[in-house]
This record gives structure tokens, C-alpha cells and sequence, in this order.
């Protein structure tokens, strides 16, 4: 038996995480925590939570996530949420539908106490509670209402009611102490009371109750207590008790947070005297104080849990979640926004959670869950802060451009051009002025491009500028009318440097310009009825491939112009075609490091452009790729491909296919991105802008998540009856033949952003190959034949790592009673028999039968016997006749003669 309930944690982290994380770990560092920023992911009743009210979480051996409502119980996979409620007349249902307290002992034997019903022991393999009250026959708990469970190395269950005083319940004799307050014995329990309870590393057992907090000595029955007072505890009720990794004891009470040394605890444990101990070590006090942003934002402190960085979190009854660093003595309060859907659901905070994937969960009170991802971020984001001085003037980032410097420049939808000093991290605007003609000509921005040290060229839908960086100053250049020294049109959308003093000029509707920079000439290239021009004059993306040809992104076409023949090679979607451009609406364009040309459509997803044959290959959503706007591409060392999209930034390997999809929980800006709004330096840092604000990274620094989670089998179903919900290795259910359909349900016990995990499974005996199915987290089978089957599934995690250790299930289908060898052996004897009687029957009736053919030819041989005698005796009779006549003639003829 674990010590700590500390310990008990990590023994369950141990189990699950087999890749160490230290080094993740050790690269946070006290700035990451100062910035830290977290998204809020709200579960609530849309999610199926059966109440908003949150008491009591925990993640259980297996991985699954339980939760105590004020209305059922709740076991959550990540997708799916099972609730067990009360049930009239049911004695194995739980006792009561307010769950106030959830404990798993390190037997995985799963404990809930309740509100008002008693403690419950949940039977998962039957999936049935065993109440225990004081209205159970074997053990007499002395109140029903729940608060404190704990279960030591000597099997004894220490159960804290709320107005029973602590239950001392020895689980192998079935026997029952209680310890209650009493006015006689200053040794005794402070208060009946209980509301929380922790066990410190030597055994003792610390409880908060409504007169103080007090430590309890398990070997001789005793209780010393702490009081409040100026040097003592700031009030005498206790909501919350934690033990921090360093031995510290926290408390939370209705007047703030208490810090107790370790050294008191551990001095205590030697057997010092309190009263002596607490005359020279002091108590930390930390309490709200209005006019300081650094600190407690609410006294009424109900719940404290430290996370896997060593910081401590407190949850405050109105004042939301703190965030206290203890290293560095700073604060960060986190509380609801109504205008902020990423923000904390509720300000009243029940409890805390994190989990083996290290998101903390917040349960509120009224709100449901609020949980967010307790990792370093992989991406930078800047944005627009409106409480902050030094920040984006605009969310909507058009374009970014790094100079040598390391400085960024920043074009905006309506905040003109942003720079951000390289070194000081300091913003500064150019924004259009009226009345300054060498001010920006128009806010919004769309592409910059850098000439030398000295110039920038920046697009705008209201002309063409030239900013000289050192003075500040633009210089505009505007479209004329019957000028054709001038510009094109003044609404420009991107811009590309392929000589020194050579700049292309693409427009929204006005085609391509060709600018020399050193003589002022400017050639036009439109879209016309000929062969030998442009597809449409609405250009997109610019790019120059290393054989010095120029590509053109249009809406109506790519277009390839050799400059130096002066020829456009057009290339359009043919929906006969499938090596055809997969759509006409071409955003982005870049080449990788083998030369190969890659496309990014509007809709019609990544296209591979092959440059012996003229074909193109498509990546789009029905071969794996997660979205078909690619609004800009950028290849890094490896010649892996990063897009920015409509659903987050794309991680692209060309050679495998896979892709791994970054979205907010990462540091993403949004999940939506601009057109033009993308960029890599030099030094290899890339940039993507978008709806809000803009991210920078160095690929070879973003870190997957390599904890490899467990893959679960979580529910398995016959039509939509649930045929069992709890799952150990080897089990083997067994099923009727004419059990149709059968449905099996699964999930990676990975919480950070379930949409994104993978799957794959196979049914051993009937589909030997695995079958992906992305993150579709259930498989079905239909008509399965009569046999033995093994299902099998494999499960990655949101940074598509695979876990390869698959949750396994064996499945034997029992055949009909007529298909079984009990059956069959004795109706085959059975057959046999009938086969012999019948031919038995058939012979003997055959000999009979034969008998009396023989009979009647017998017969009928005599009776022709007896004929052909009479025959012959007729036919002697009549040659006697006739030779009589013969001779009668023969005399009468000598006579007459």
C-alpha cells in the first residue's frame, strides 16, 4: 500500500508513461510559466455530463476519467460519458445520485461516497454497486454523508463523514470503529465534521474539519490539532488539505490558503510537541488582497492540487484559479470571460485534476469541466491585447517579413504595418494618415518584400509603397490613368523580388507588372484571348523556381512564364483529368529541396507538380489530407512540408503521406489562416498569420508528444444493448450465432484532444490486415459466422505517435444447437440407424418381392407348359386328319381313274 495518496498517482504514472519527460519538463522555464496562457476546453451537459456541478475526479488504473456529480456518476473515455444514477427498487444501483467523494485503492477496487447515501464499492466486471450505510447489514457507517476516503497497507478503510466523526473500518474482520468529538477528551477530533483528509509521508493521517485541522496517529488512536489564530491557521474550516512534493502541507480554509513546512510535519512525525513546534515555525498566510493582481483572488480557498511542474493550483469559491509558482512567489488568476469561449466556465472551483496526458481538468461548481493542456506550447503567438500596451494594433495578419535583423514586420487587415523590434520584443505602427503623404498609403496590408537593408516594398489595396526604414518615411506609387509608366491598378496582392532591381507586381484584377527599378519601366502581362498569356488577371502568389522561371497563382490557373522567352505555359483544373490541377483558385506556391513544385488550391487541397510530363498530383481530403485550403506552404531541412489551412497547421511528409495537424491546444493562432500571410527566414524560423495574430516556430524544435497512452476497450454492444463496459486482458465474451450485430468501442486514454487521435483494428479469423479508421473510435461486424475470433486495436495519440500495444478482446461465437458436436454426433448414430432400418427394410421388401416374381413366372411357365402340350397335341391331331384326308383323296382319284 502506498503511503500518499501522492504516491498512489505516480505509481499510476509509471505504469502508462513509458517515455521519460524529463527533458520536456526541465525546458520550461520561469518566463514559459510567467506567459503562460492556457485554452479552456469546456465538457458540459452537450457532451453528456449528466450534471454542471462538479465534487470529486479522479483517472483510474485503466485510464479512464470518473467523475462525481451532483447528479450520477460519470465515466468518461474521451468521447463517450457512462452514468450510473440511483435506481428505485434496484439495491445494486448506487445508493445516491450526489457523489461527493471518489476513491480507487490500490487493489483497483473503485470507492464512492455519497451526499446522503452512504459509501458505494462499484463492481465493474458485473457493473453493480455494493451499498454500504448504516443501513447495511454488515457495516454500520456512522453517517451517511461522505466526504474522506482513504484505505492503508493493513486493509483498513478510514471513511470522513460529514457529522459522523471518522469510521475505522477493517475490511478482513468486517468490523467498525468510530472516533467522535467529545468536550471530555482534548485528544479527541476537533469536529464531527470531516471535509478533507491527506496522508503524509510517515503514515499519519491529516483531516480538515469545521474546528481546525488535525493529525491522526493510526497506531495509537490519537488526534493532535491546529487551531486558528494570528500565528496559527487564518480559520478554523478547513475545505481543503494538500501535500505538496517538498512535504509542505497546504490549507485551504473560508479565510485563505495556509502553508505548514514540511519541518513541522516531519518534527511532529518525530514526536516533538506541537504547541512547542508552532511557537517557533511559522504558517505561510496568503490572502486576497484587492488592490494586488498578485494575489489570492478569492479567501475562500475549496480545493489545492500541485501538477507534475511543481506548481500549485487553487481553486477559490468566486475568484476562479490561481496559479501560484511557488519558485518564483508569482500568481496568475484564471477566471470566466462570457465573451471568451476559452475561458474558465465558473469562477467556483470544486476540484482539480491532471491527468496522465498532463491536462488539468477544473470541475466547477455549475459550470461542468473546464481542461486545458499543462504542456509547453509548441508554437509562439502574438496578438492583439487589449489590456496590454505592447502587443498586435490587429488580430488579422496579412503578411510577415523577417529582415536581417531579426526584425518582423507585421501587415494587418486594418492596423497598417506593425514592427516588432528583434531585440527589445517592442512594437511600433505605421498607420495611414490623411493629412501625411509620407505616411503608409492605406491600413490594411497585404504582402512586403524587402529590396535591401534599407527598403521595404509594401502592398496595399490602395497602391504600392516604398518605405526608406531608416528616415520612416513612404513613398506611394498610385495607378494613372492614360499613364502607362504607372502601375497597373492600385489594389495589389503580392509582390516578388527575381533581381535586385526587378520587382512583379501581382494585382487583384489588373494582371502582372513588371517594374526595373532602375529605369521606371513597367511592363503589364493580362489574361487575353491568345495562347501566349496570363489565365486571369486576379493574381494570388508569385514564386521563382531555381531554373529562373516565374509561377503564377491565379483564380482561373497556375501559369509558368519563361522569362527569358518571354512565353506563359498554362496549367487548369479538368474535371476529365485526373492529373489535371485539382482547382483553378492557386494560393500558394513553393519549391523543396529536390526541386519538386507544390501548388496549394482553394478547395481542391496540395497538389505535386511534375515537370517531365506536365501532370499533377493531388493531396487533398480523400486520400488523407485533413483540409483542402492551403493558403501557404514552407518546406523545412527534412523536406517536410508545413501548411497553413482551415484546419490548423499541417505537417506534410511528401514520401509517407502522414501528416500530423496542430490546432490551438498547441499555441496556434486559430485554426483559420490568411492568404499571403506566410514566410520563412533565413535562419530557417517560419511564420503563419491569420485570423488571430501570428505564429513563429523553428520545425526542428516543435517536439511531438511521445507518451505513449494506452488504447482501451471501453464498451462492447449488441445492437444498442451494452454487453459490458469493463475490460481486462484476455477477456473473452461469448455470443449467440444470432447476435447480429455487434458493435465494440474504443478509445486512447489521451484527453489532450481526442478528435485528433487514430485508430486501427483488426478481427483475427475473419481480417487478418489491420484497418485503419482514422478517428473513428468504434468498429462493428455484421454476421459473423460461428467460431473464435481475437479483435485487436492499436491507438495514436493527438501527435499521431502510435501505441502499438493492443488492447485485445477474444470473441467466441457460439453456433446453433444443431451445428455442435454434442448435437451432431449423436443425430449422425441417429441417422445411421435410420439409414440401416430403412435398408434393411428396402432389402427385405426387394426379396419379397423378388419371391414372388419367382412365383408367378413359375406359375406362369407351367401354365404355358400345359399350353403348348394341348397345342401340340391339337396340331397331331390335325396332321392325323389331314393325312387321313390325304389318303382318302388319293384313293378316290385311283378309283376314278
Amino acid at each position: 500500500m502506498k503511503k500518499t495518496l501522492l504516491k498512489i498517482r505516480w505509481f499510476y504514472s509509471a505504469l502508462f508513461v513509458l517515455l521519460p519527460v524529463t527533458e520536456i519538463l526541465s525546458s520550461v522555464t520561469c518566463a514559459e510559466a510567467e506567459n503562460f496562457d492556457p485554452i479552456f476546453r469546456r465538457i458540459s451537459l452537450e457532451q453528456g455530463l449528466s450534471q454542471t456541478t462538479i465534487w470529486s475526479m479522479i483517472q483510474d488504473h485503466q485510464g479512464f476519467i470518473w467523475i462525481g456529480t451532483a447528479d450520477g456518476l460519470n465515466k468518461y473515455d474521451g468521447y463517450n460519458f457512462t452514468v450510473y444514477r440511483t435506481r428505485h427498487n434496484d439495491s445494486t444501483s448506487i445508493s445516491d445520485n450526489k457523489i461527493s467523494v471518489i476513491y480507487e485503492d490500490d487493489q483497483n477496487h473503485l470507492w464512492i461516497g455519497t451526499a446522503g447515501g452512504g459509501l458505494n464499492l462499484f463492481d465493474r466486471v458485473n457493473r453493480k454497486f455494493i451499498r454500504i450505510g448504516d443501513n447495511a447489514s454488515e457495516i454500520n457507517l456512522s453517517n451517511n454523508r461522505i466526504k474522506t476516503i482513504y484505505r492503508d497497507d493493513e486493509d483498513i478503510l478510514w471513511v470522513g463523514t460529514y457529522g459522523g466523526g471518522l469510521n475505522r473500518y477493517n475490511l478482513r474482520e468486517t468490523s467498525n470503529m468510530v472516533f467522535r468529538h467529545s468536550n471530555d477528551n482534548l485528544q479527541s477530533i476537533p469536529s464531527d465534521r470531516i471535509t478533507c483528509m491527506v496522508v503524509d509521508s510517515y503514515g499519519f493521517q491529516w483531516y480538515g474539519t469545521a474546528r481546525g485541522l488535525t493529525r491522526f496517529n493510526p497506531k495509537n488512536n490519537t488526534f493532535i490539532t491546529i487551531g486558528c489564530g494570528p500565528d496559527l491557521l487564518s480559520h478554523e474550516f478547513i475545505n481543503a488539505l494538500h501535500l505538496d512534493p517538498d512535504g509542505n502541507l497546504w490549507a485551504g480554509t473560508d479565510k485563505g490558503l495556509n502553508r505548514i513546512p514540511a519541518t513541522f510535519v516531519g518534527q511532529l512525525a518525530e514526536g516533538r510537541n506541537a504547541d512547542s513546534l508552532l511557537s517557533h515555525v511559522k504558517i505561510g498566510h496568503y490572502f486576497h488582497q484587492p488592490d494586488n493582481k498578485n494575489s489570492l483572488s478569492n479567501n475562500v480557498v475549496w480545493t489545492i492540487f500541485t501538477d507534475s511542474r511543481g506548481v500549485l493550483w487553487i481553486g477559490t469559491d468566486g475568484g476562479g484559479l490561481n496559479r501560484f509558482d511557488i519558485k518564483t512567489g508569482s500568481w496568475r488568476v484564471f477566471q470566466h470571460n462570457p465573451f471568451n469561449s476559452n475561458s474558465l466556465s465558473n469562477d467556483r472551483i470544486r476540484t482539480i485534476l491532471e491527468d496522465l496526458s498532463h491536462n488539468i481538468w477544473v470541475g466547477t461548481n455549475n459550470g461542468g469541466i473546464s481542461k486545458f493542456s499543462n504542456r509547453p506550447q509548441k508554437f509562439t503567438h502574438y496578438f492583439k491585447n487589449p489590456s496590454g500596451a505592447n502587443t498586435l494594433n490587429d488580430n488579422i495578419v496579412y503578411s510577415i517579413f523577417k529582415d536581417g535583423k531579426s526584425n518582423l514586420w507585421i501587415g494587418t487587415y486594418q492596423g497598417g504595418l506593425n514592427f516588432m523590434d528583434g531585440r527589445t520584443g517592442r512594437f511600433r505602427y505605421f498607420l495611414h494618415d490623411a493629412r501625411n503623404p509620407i505616411s503608409i498609403s492605406n491600413n490594411s496590408v497585404r504582402c512586403i518584400r524587402a529590396q535591401n537593408d534599407s527598403l521595404l516594398w509594401i502592398a496595399t489595396p490602395n497602391g504600392l509603397n516604398r518605405l526608406h526604414i531608416p528616415s520612416g518615411k513612404f513613398t506611394r506609387f498610385f495607378h494613372i490613368p492614360g499613364d502607362e509608366s504607372s502601375i497597373a491598378g492600385n489594389n495589389i496582392r503580392t509582390l516578388l523580388f527575381t533581381e535586385k532591381d526587378v520587382l512583379w507586381i501581382g494585382h487583384d484584377r489588373r494582371g502582372l507588372d513588371r517594374l526595373d527599378l532602375r529605369t521606371g519601366k513597367i511592363k503589364n502581362y493580362r489574361a487575353g484571348n491568345g495562347k501566349n498569356t496570363l489565365p486571369d488577371n486576379r493574381i494570388r502568389s508569385l514564386y521563382r523556381d531555381r531554373h529562373g522561371d516565374l509561377w503564377i497563382g491565379t483564380y482561373g490557373g497556375l501559369s509558368c512564364f519563361q522569362i527569358g522567352h518571354n512565353k506563359f505555359i498554362n496549367y487548369y483544373y479538368d474535371e476529365r483529368d485526373v492529373n489535371s490541377l485539382s482547382n483553378n483558385y492557386v494560393l500558394s506556391i513553393t519549391e523543396d529541396k529536390d526541386g519538386n513544385l507544390w501548388i496549394g488550391t482553394f478547395g481542391g487541397g496540395l497538389n505535386k507538380f511534375n515537370r517531365e510530363d506536365g501532370s499533377f498530383k493531388c493531396y487533398n481530403e480523400m486520400n488523407g489530407l485533413p483540409n483542402n485550403v492551403i493558403y501557404g506552404i514552407l518546406p523545412d531541412a527534412e523536406n517536410n512540408l508545413w501548411l497553413s489551412t482551415n484546419k490548423g497547421i499541417i505537417k506534410f511528409n511528401p514520401l509517407t503521406g502522414q501528416t500530423v495537424v496542430f490546432d490551438e491546444d498547441d499555441g496556434i493562432q486559430a485554426l483559420e489562416f490568411n492568404t499571403g500571410a506566410y514566410f520563412k527566414s533565413e535562419d530557417g524560423e517560419m511564420f503563419f498569420g491569420g485570423i488571430n495574430g501570428f505564429n513563429r516556430f523553428f520545425p526542428e524544435k516543435i517536439r511531438l508528444d511521445y507518451l505513449l497512452a494506452p488504447v482501451r476497450i471501453s464498451k462492447v454492444r449488441i445492437y444498442d444493448r451494452v454487453v459490458k463496459d469493463y475490460f481486462r486482458s484476455n477477456d473473452t465474451l461469448m455470443f449467440q450465432y444470432d447476435d447480429r450485430f455487434l458493435t465494440i468501442d474504443f478509445a486512447t486514454m489521451d484527453y489532450s484532444n481526442p478528435l485528433r487521435n487514430r485508430f486501427a483494428y483488426r478481427l483475427i479469423g475473419f481480417e487478418s490486415n489491420w484497418i485503419p479508421c482514422g478517428n473513428v473510435h468504434q468498429a462493428a461486424f455484421t454476421g459473423l459466422e460461428p467460431g473464435e475470433y481475437d479483435f485487436e486495436v492499436i491507438g495514436a495519440n493527438h501527435d499521431e505517435v502510435w501505441n502499438y500495444h493492443a488492447a485485445k478482446l477474444h470473441i467466441k461465437i457460439i453456433p446453433p444447437f444443431w451445428k455442435t458436436s454434442w448435437f451432431q454426433l449423436p443425430a449422425a448414430f441417429v441417422v445411421l440407424g435410420l439409414l440401416f432400418i430403412v435398408h434393411r427394410v428396402r432389402t427385405r421388401t426387394a426379396w419379397l418381392q423378388n419371391l414372388r416374381l419367382q412365383k408367378e413366372v413359375e406359375s406362369r411357365t407351367e401354365d404355358l407348359l400345359k399350353i403348348n402340350t394341348m397345342l401340340k397335341e391339337e396340331l397331331k391331331y390335325r396332321n392325323e386328319i389331314e393325312n387321313a384326308l390325304r389318303r382318302a383323296r388319293e384313293d378316290l382319284e385311283k378309283r376314278v381313274l
